[in-house]
């Protein structure tokens, strides 16, 4: 069951990446026999994955038209943006609180690193990728589970957002690094309301700047 469960998640998780990279437009219907050629997987696992990402409000199945790629209207990416701030925050607020930690200080740290290296070198999906992952450094050491299934649900459109901001002008590819550095000082120091504030200002921003370039 593991194994079928890993299946479903990869695929997910390749249908994901192509609606949040460009691979995939709002609207444009999922083909599932090519994707599960492209995996090498059934069809029956590429059904489960769109159900899976219909969950995740990345896309829409339609009695007998199949799964279409959801699309966040104005509206939507600054709601959006407001709720993966708020869960976010909540995460990282749950983790500043088990501090002193090595293991969690070692993982922000190399989270910091890894932020810093991939805005020196101006890969945009390198950067959304790396940014992800430091926000989900909590995952692995809070005791939340509805969090951390919250948190991971919604990982797909923190991604998304950060995509749809990057095509605004105003877009700065170092307020990741910025917010990294900030959120480990916060964590360190046990202030998890600090962890809050800055996760509410970065990712409102986030959801402004999406919602501007995309009414442009």
């Amino acid at each position: 069951m593991d194994r079928q469960v890993s299946t479903v998640e990869r695929v997910a998780r390749h249908i994901e990446d192509r609606i949040i990279f460009g691979g995939l437009s709002p609207r444009e219907r999922i083909q599932e026999l090519r994707v599960a050629g492209e995996l090498g997987v059934s069809r029956g696992s590429v059904r489960e994955a769109l159900l899976v990402l219909e969950g995740r409000h990345m896309v829409t199945i339609y009695p007998r038209r199949g799964a279409l790629v959801s699309e966040l209207n104005p509206g939507e990416m600054v709601a959006a943006a407001e709720v993966v701030a708020h869960v976010t925050g909540a995460a990282f607020a749950e983790l500043a609180a088990v501090m002193p930690n090595a293991a969690i200080s070692e993982a922000m740290q190399r989270g910091c690193a890894e932020l810093e290296e991939a805005t020196r070198g101006g890969d945009l999906r390198t950067l959304i990728q790396k940014r992800q992952a430091f926000l989900e450094i909590p995952l692995d050491h809070i005791d939340n589970e509805f969090v951390v299934k919250i948190s991971r649900g919604l990982s797909g459109t923190t991604r998304r957002l950060m995509m749809l901001a990057s095509r605004n002008a105003a877009f700065d590819p170092t307020d990741s690094r910025r917010c990294g550095q900030a959120l480990f000082e916060s964590t360190v120091a046990r202030d998890g309301d600090r962890s809050r504030q800055i996760l509410l200002a970065v990712l409102r921003r986030d959801g402004t700047l999406a919602q501007a370039a995309h009414t442009i």
